[in-house]
């Protein structure tokens, strides 16, 4: 599927927050992970346009309107009702939540943008389809990085539809872009991985690094709770907008910490 899990996501979209880049940095040694010089590209992919963001002196820096990916936020009547549950347990309603804004509730930013989803697909392929240095191969599965004798990426070997192996050449980088999975499966297939692991399974070893370990997800719990009794039908739903209110919340049981547990 073009586009990945954007094509297929519920629609949220949230940026770590900077503890969370910062740790990255510094368990890697490497500074280029740090929330100060990733902030940069973020903004460079996006293309905010919530009014209550833009009018904030403080957050609105912190936010690109000129990138390809398009992000909004929906409005609804029964919104109100969940912030003012926030408020009674004693967090605010922010513009949104960022270093500006570490605790508090929101409404959950989404990816949406004239009333179409904004998969990668949609954003980044879409506006430069005819360009004739672009060749999208569909329906083609990436089986192996392949390397030089110096263990630089020199291109991908690559398996049809119609079961064909083909080789495709790079002159300049391998981009692996396969997901939180598949992108480690792909890096083990080609000889990047534990050498214990990459051995039993009878691949030469590229490169012995510690690939599909340490992985971290986030959960996910269903609250189920009474509301007030609907006086009416449920009004027609249109495919243009999000379904419901949707509203992000970062808490902490130590507001002293003055972020999210």
């Amino acid at each position: 599927m073009l586009g990945g899990t954007s094509s297929m996501s519920y629609l949220m979209y949230s940026r770590g927050i900077p503890r969370d880049y910062n740790s990255w940095a510094a368990l890697l040694g490497d500074d280029t992970w740090k929330w100060e010089n990733v902030l940069p590209y973020f903004r460079k992919a996006e293309s905010v346009a919530i009014p209550k963001i833009l009018a904030s002196d403080i957050d609105k820096d912190l936010y690109g309107t000129e990138g390809y990916f398009k992000v909004s936020v929906e409005k609804y009547d029964d919104d109100e009702k969940y912030f003012q549950t926030c408020n009674d347990m004693g967090y605010q309603e922010v513009p949104d939540l960022n270093e500006n804004h570490p605790l508090g509730c929101s409404r959950m930013k989404i990816a949406i943008g004239d009333g179409a989803r904004q998969s990668t697909a949609r954003a980044y392929l879409t506006p430069i389809k005819d360009r004739p240095n672009l060749y999208v191969t569909k329906h083609t599965q990436v089986t192996k990085i392949l390397f030089d004798g110096n263990k630089n990426a020199i291109g991908v070997e690559a398996l049809t539809n119609d079961g064909k192996t083909m080789v495709y050449k790079s002159t300049k980088k391998v981009i692996v872009s396969a997901g939180a999975i598949n992108s480690a499966k792909l890096l083990m297939l080609s000889g990047v991985g534990p050498k214990d692991q990459l051995q039993k399974h009878n691949i030469e070893v590229i490169s012995e690094l510690p690939v599909g370990e340490n992985l971290q997800d986030h959960v996910s719990t269903i609250l189920i709770h009474k509301t007030e009794k609907a006086s009416g039908p449920p009004p027609p739903m249109n495919p243009y907008e999000y379904p419901a209110p949707t509203i992000l919340s970062h808490l902490t049981l130590d507001k002293s910490q003055g972020q999210a547990d």
